[in-house]
């Protein structure tokens, strides 16, 4: 799958609801999915997540950045580390963002 074949898949994860979910069951919904796609597709997992990284927009950064901690996704360390320092410097997202960011960190490492 390509890059935009994935993430036209978390689109539908997180459209195909009959309801409103709140943001901690579309995570769980989108990880679920990740996890399953990682093991066939792990290159297009990748590029969908950096992708979402590059955005710097909640809640796809946030998603992206938990999915990387939580799948253990080695390969996006220096995504992530420009992303710390990008926020560091006040060049994107809030001060705060970098507390999940250093826990993802951590957790690749």
């Amino acid at each position: 799958m390509s890059k935009e074949e994935v993430l036209a898949e978390f689109d539908r994860d997180i459209t195909n609801q009959g309801y409103k979910p709140d943001g901690n069951i579309i995570y769980r919904i989108i990880f679920q999915h990740a996890a399953q796609l990682i093991l066939t597709d792990r290159l297009g997992v990748i590029d969908a997540l950096r992708y979402w990284l590059l955005l710097r927009d909640d809640p796809f950064t946030v998603f992206a950045i938990n999915l990387i901690q939580d799948l253990v996704i080695k390969e996006l360390k220096p995504d992530l580390e420009k992303l710390r320092n990008d926020i560091e410097s006040r060049n994107t997202l809030l001060p705060y963002y970098n507390e999940w960011v250093d826990r993802a960190l951590k957790a690749i490492s």
